[in-house]
């Protein structure tokens, strides 16, 4: 007997093999002739200081500034706020998933990658980020 699984995995390496590679084309202005300089979308989807100061409330925007510039821990009281306009943000922009980027202390960099899902106590599907994702910190990466 011949098992499907195995089949649909042939057929699937088999179509895999025989296409044509795709090229990636450069970003055109609308014209279709004038390359759009990377300048000009560089870093357009990054939660940056500017997003920051105009999605934040006032004072929570005031709270994370200080603990950036100072190099401190973000306020426990803070972070949910923050993770909820990320994630607002993020959602309206298609996002997902989200990585948490760190340098374990092998002196290399790692990531670990989450998705913008959850799970109700009826056991449905929701979006959600919490304060407790964002400033999540290990430095050894031990529960990854």
């Amino acid at each position: 007997m011949t098992d499907p699984v195995s089949n649909s995995r042939k057929s699937t390496l088999r179509d895999l093999a025989a296409r044509v590679p795709r090229v990636p084309s450069p970003s055109f202005n609308g014209d279709g002739v004038t390359p759009v300089p990377t300048s000009a979308y560089f870093g357009i989807n990054t939660f940056g200081v500017r997003q920051m100061r105009d999605k934040l409330p006032k004072e929570v925007y005031a709270k994370l500034a200080a603990s950036v510039r100072l190099g401190k821990k973000l306020d426990l009281d803070v972070a949910p706020t923050v993770a909820q306009v990320i994630k607002e943000w993020a959602m309206s922009r298609g996002v997902t998933h989200f990585t948490h980027w760190f340098q374990p202390q092998t002196g290399l960099t790692a990531e670990k990658h989450d998705a913008f899902l959850a799970f109700d106590d009826n056991r449905q599907p929701m979006e959600a980020f919490t304060g407790a994702q964002l400033i999540q910190s290990e430095p050894d990466a031990s529960s990854f």
